[in-house]
């Protein structure tokens, strides 16, 4: 009978030592569980009910910062054209000659619309008279008859000295449909599309509960449809 040397003897036992019948044991590894995988599960909806605000709301001030610059480059437009024609607010309802139908709109073809107005003035056109909030903004039509924001009729015709308080007065802001003037007084009897006279409108609210305003010294600002009234739209003072 041989020896056996201590330190063998005090050797800790391995479970690679382990045998059996049919040869060593083979570990296997270990899945989760049920609970583990629900708790996961849990865990990712928590976080995706957390970021998926946090996006849509990222999302929104994308769109509403493009608007900002296409309402921006419309100013832009405006100025120029004001340059053009002796300071002169655009007026609504014009041809570009008598009988001109080529860019119409209601008035048996008559009517012109600002975008047409602008044209030479905006290299994309179409896609600057189109607000990417705007969900019918892509199946407006023909190149002029495309737009999602409405300029001020109460300065129709009007010269730069006769247009008061141009910081807080509104020359173009989000609209609700393609007529592309606002009027005042409106003359349908369904009533004013002025958005302090219909505040709940969805295309006065695409951007946070609120629209985009273009003002007449080219500045854009946010407001509440319902915080406006008829005074921004308004070129000189009530009485």
């Amino acid at each position: 009978m041989g020896s056996v040397g201590i330190g063998s003897a005090l050797r800790p036992f391995d479970i690679g030592d382990a045998v059996s019948s049919q040869g060593p044991v083979v570990r296997r590894a270990r899945g989760f569980t049920l609970i583990e995988l629900l708790v996961v599960v849990a865990v990712v909806s928590i976080l995706a009910a957390l970021l998926l605000p946090m996006v849509q709301e990222g999302l929104n001030a994308a769109t509403a910062t493009a608007c900002k610059s296409g309402l921006r480059q419309i100013g832009m437009a405006l100025q120029s054209y004001r340059q053009d024609f002796r300071r002169i607010f655009p007026r609504w309802g014009q041809a570009r000659w008598p009988g001109d139908t080529s860019h119409g709109g209601s008035n048996g073809g008559h009517l012109l619309m600002p975008s047409a107005l602008f044209h030479r003035y905006l290299d994309q056109e179409s896609e600057v008279w189109i607000c990417p909030s705007d969900p019918t903004g892509q199946s407006r039509g023909t190149a002029w008859w495309v737009c999602s924001y409405q300029v001020n009729g109460n300065l129709n015709s009007l010269p730069d000295h006769k247009i008061r308080r141009t910081s807080a007065v509104v020359t173009v802001a989000d609209c609700w449909d393609d007529w592309g003037w606002f009027e005042f007084p409106d003359t349908d009897p369904g009533g004013s599309d002025a958005p302090y006279k219909i505040p709940h409108h969805e295309a006065y609210n695409r951007h946070s509960n609120g629209m985009n305003c273009l003002f007449f010294d080219a500045h854009v600002e946010w407001r509440r449809p319902g915080h406006t009234c008829e005074a921004d739209f308004t070129p000189k003072p009530l009485q």
